[in-house]
């Protein structure tokens, strides 16, 4: 017995029913990772600033025996 037109669409809906399921959940975990790249650049740019302070009070400090 072939498939009915209302068959055939009923599949068809549930087909994209899970396609949209599958993609909802492939976006949040998209949206999941952005969020720890942006926590991860966060950090590398606080550890460029803090060893930016280190070495230049390591100058500093340089500088000051050197007068001394």
């Amino acid at each position: 017995m072939p498939d009915t037109v209302e068959t055939l669409l009923a599949r068809i809906d549930e087909r994209t029913e899970t396609i949209i399921s599958k993609m909802d959940v492939h976006c949040s975990q998209l949206g999941d990772h952005e969020k720890r790249i942006g926590g991860l650049e966060g950090f590398r740019t606080s550890v460029y600033v803090v060893s930016a302070v280190i070495v230049a009070l390591a100058g500093l400090a340089l500088a000051t025996m050197e007068v001394m």
